[in-house]
């Protein structure tokens, strides 16, 4: 957080805040990795559904806008695309605006998040849960993708 008026402290030297906007990315915290920039995760629809999921692993959360627990998993959906980011897809589905897909996978209950791989469900997750319950599923289908193409 840059110091109150008008100056921002890059690296060593102090520069006037109209200027720093294109020099924040450089900032000694970014460089050290304590904050960055966060990778959202994607936006899915009805029709863009089957596209996105149809290669690799995808990690979709079902959510609608009014649902509070589904509010509660969305800052660790946003991590969990940026520390996955190149490995596995993290998307989101809203229910309430593309209902077809959540009854074809029939989702009930949301917040569900769901694990595709290669376009079919591996995992299914109900309810709201701590990051580390996300990260052991994804670990574990990252290890197993990982041993079969050593093999």
């Amino acid at each position: 957080m840059p110091p109150k008026g008008e100056r921002y402290y890059r690296h060593s030297r102090v520069l006037p805040l109209r200027s720093a906007p294109e020099t924040w990315g450089t900032l000694p915290a970014l460089a050290s990795g304590t904050i960055g920039f966060m990778t959202e995760p994607l936006v899915v629809t009805d029709q863009t559904f089957d596209k996105t999921v149809g290669q690799g692993l995808v990690f979709v959360d079902f959510w609608a806008e009014w649902c509070g627990p589904c509010r509660m998993i969305a800052p660790i959906m946003k991590e969990l695309a940026a520390s996955y980011d190149g490995r596995i897809k993290i998307a989101k589905l809203d229910v309430d605006e593309n209902p077809k897909t959540a009854m074809k996978y029939r989702v009930m209950s949301i917040p569900t998040v769901i694990l595709f791989k290669d376009g079919e469900p591996v995992e299914v997750m109900v309810g709201a849960q701590p990051k580390r319950n996300f990260e052991m599923r994804l670990q574990k289908h990252l290890t197993t993708q990982a041993s079969r193409s050593y093999t």
